[in-house]
């Protein structure tokens, strides 16, 4: 059976091109890999919690929902295994993790303080971990 070449390499020594075939391309990416990403390098694992924000393109919350995620990959880095921004539109401001609703804009009344929705992640995660400050009485 003829092996079909898929990724075009230059030889630089004898100036022409030769292809890579399937079995060294994968050869060359499995090497590759270790060297980007380390086996010792701590991941969450594959079962971690998704959390998603979905807001209003239209209303220009997009820096409000990318605030919020940032803040929350901060605390939560090894708990959380991926957080999600989702366009939407209506005035859409909705939070949730694993499909939980964690807020609503139009059903809690606006925007979630942080702290608040710190808490809430928290409690869903990790119940037994300390936030610090952000574990006082929200005002």
């Amino acid at each position: 059976m003829e092996e079909r070449a898929l990724a075009p390499a230059h030889n630089k020594i004898q100036g022409r091109r030769q292809f890579l075939s399937l079995p060294m391309m994968y050869a060359v990416s499995h090497l590759l890999a270790d060297r980007v990403f380390p086996h010792d390098t701590h991941y969450p694992p594959a079962k971690s919690p998704r959390l998603s924000i979905e807001y209003c393109t239209g209303c220009r919350w997009l820096l409000r929902a990318a605030w919020m995620a940032q803040e929350l990959l901060t605390t939560f880095e090894k708990e959380l295994a991926e957080v999600a921004l989702q366009p939407g539109s209506g005035g859409v401001f909705r939070v949730e993790l694993d499909g939980e609703l964690l807020w609503d804009r139009k059903v809690d009344g606006g925007f979630p303080d942080i702290k608040l929705l710190k808490q809430r992640v928290r409690d869903r995660v990790a119940p037994q971990r300390s936030l610090g400050h952000s574990d006082g009485a929200v005002s």
